[in-house]
């Protein structure tokens, strides 16, 4: 790239790229270079060191050094939401894209999301375990508007959702709505940031291409850690985004339900193993205790068996263990 295009991609970036990093020096190199590989040149790239404690810094080090259009950051260690927040207080393109760093993308990804102009567009993906994709997921070519509920259902039933990786996001739609990442999320801190995102915006396109690597085989599972918090704590992002959607009673019945299918199938799981009487009995209580819980039960009481759903709202927590148990 000639210089004085590089420049202009300093001063007016089209795109504000953002990874947030934290311990990633085995994969970061392949990340960034994907980045730096786009066939598509106008943008700026934040590389967000959350307090790593091995090499991941220096790496990023090295980057700036060979291409202006990174900008580093260093901070203590805050978490994945706190490293891409810092980042969009400091981002000045028109769109924003967020990659993870032990993910990469195909060169042109660029280029395919500047084929449409909507609020949000999202590409397709594949999982990656090292050696060969293992799993693509996409969607047919589509466009859609979220002017209804039913709108944005569908929207959440595709997944849209889950992920803020491969999707194209607009800054002005970001700004002028004040819109970030809650720090105080452990997990589905994604969810939550595109809940916020579509209430906001008008059209979605889904592009039938695959352009992000997403890679499962390097990032420690979430899942065991997450097992050890008690099932209000995992599931303490369905209130969050039952209360996001205020006034959408049909969005607000999803999570709802959700919500009372897994309580009872945790509560089953946990009558089932092998701890003691006097734990199943603490850990039931926790969930059959939890306000909103409970205004579940009374909003959608048939997303509940009738008996467990007596059993709940008396709060008859010894006979609810001896009902699972059998």
């Amino acid at each position: 790239m000639r210089k004085e295009n590089l420049s202009y991609c300093m001063e007016h970036p089209e795109y504000s790229i953002i990874i947030p990093i934290y311990n990633s020096e085995k994969e970061l190199s392949r990340c960034i270079n994907s980045v730096l590989n786009q066939t598509y040149k106008n943008f700026e790239l934040f590389l967000v060191d959350d307090g790593s404690t091995d090499n991941s810094l220096q790496i990023c080090n090295k980057f700036q050094k060979m291409d202006s259009r990174i900008k580093v950051i260093h901070k203590t260690n805050g978490g994945v939401s706190s490293a891409r927040n810092v980042a969009l207080d400091k981002a000045v393109g028109k769109y924003i894209v967020f990659i993870d760093s032990d993910d990469f993308v195909d060169k042109d990804m660029l280029r395919i999301f500047q084929s449409t102009d909507a609020d949000l567009v999202i590409e397709g993906f594949c999982d990656y375990n090292g050696n060969e994709v293992t799993k693509i997921l996409t969607n047919s070519n589509e466009k859609w508007n979220l002017c209804t509920d039913e709108d944005i259902i569908k929207f959440l039933k595709n997944g849209g959702s889950v992920f803020v990786w491969c999707k194209k996001y607009k800054k002005d739609i970001i700004e002028k709505y004040h819109l970030r990442f809650r720090e105080d999320m452990k997990y589905s801190e994604d969810m939550i940031f595109n809940n916020d995102y579509i209430l906001h915006a008008n059209t979605v396109v889904n592009i039938e291409w695959v352009g992000y690597f997403h890679c499962q085989y390097v990032k420690p599972t979430l899942s065991a850690s997450v097992k050890k918090d008690s099932f209000v704590k995992r599931n303490r992002w369905r209130k969050i985004a039952y209360k996001q959607y205020e006034g959408h009673e049909a969005i607000q019945c999803i999570y709802a339900k959700q919500l009372l299918y897994y309580a009872e199938k945790e509560m089953a799981e946990l009558c089932k193993s092998k701890r003691k009487f006097s734990q199943k009995v603490k850990d039931i209580s926790e969930i059959v205790y939890d306000n909103f819980f409970q205004s579940c039960i009374l909003k959608y009481p048939n997303e509940i068996s009738s008996r467990t759903r007596w059993l709940c709202r008396h709060k008859l927590i010894k006979l609810l263990v001896l009902n699972f148990s059998h």
